[in-house]
């Protein structure tokens, strides 16, 4: 029997499969409760990562390669931001390029549904709602505001929102969007060695396609 924790504080809906295996990192600091960090649940032939905080360091590391065409031009690429209109940290902003600084909110998806879809969030997240907002808010007032989906399970092929789990939040997405929000998604791929980020996916939501 091995304890492991799991740094994953959201309701990891259908994450939870009974499978032979998964993948924990050990850390040699005394001062920890368990040493090991649950990173990756192998569920048949998929691969999910539910360690939420892999997300931004993987889409980061997209980002400075150049990985969103659309996001490039920017030198810099900066985490945990605060906003300039106050409120909330970003978890990623752009800046040093000719383009207005742009915010960047990074979601972990690892909700899959029928065939191939995955979808955010797996649970009611007013944090969520509140953040998308806040993104809204900027680029009403001139900066560029973009919503990452980073997809960390395997079997995902395209994203939409879970609006039958979140009303709310899936029409802040809608709103968001026709005001000028950017939205991207990011596949991801898993294996012994890490996570990095594989390709784009299509987003849809009821009548918007990005």
């Amino acid at each position: 029997m091995l304890t492991a924790h799991c740094p994953n504080t959201g309701a990891m809906t259908r994450c939870d499969v009974a499978g032979p295996e998964v993948w924990c990192t050990v850390s040699d600091r005394v001062s920890r409760k368990y040493p090991c960090t649950l990173e990756v649940v192998c569920a048949g032939e998929h691969r999910i990562v539910v360690n939420t905080g892999i997300a931004n360091i993987v889409v980061a590391e997209a980002l400075h390669e150049g990985f969103v065409a659309e996001l490039n031009g920017y030198s810099n690429v900066n985490c945990e931001v605060r906003s300039p209109l106050g409120g909330s940290r970003f978890d990623l902003s752009l800046s040093g390029g000719e383009s207005p600084a742009c915010f960047v909110e990074v979601k972990s998806m690892t909700l899959l549904g029928d065939d191939g879809a995955g979808f955010f969030p797996d649970a009611r997240s007013e944090r969520a709602r509140k953040h998308l907002e806040e993104l809204a808010a900027l680029k009403k007032a001139g900066h560029r505001a973009a919503l990452i989906f980073c997809v960390q399970l395997t079997g995902i092929r395209r994203v939409g929102v879970a609006e039958w789990i979140d009303p709310e939040y899936a029409s802040a997405v809608r709103d968001a969007v026709r005001i000028g929000v950017e939205v991207y998604a990011l596949a991801s791929n898993v294996n012994e060695l890490g996570v990095s980020i594989s390709r784009r996916l299509p987003f849809e939501i009821r009548g918007l396609i990005a």
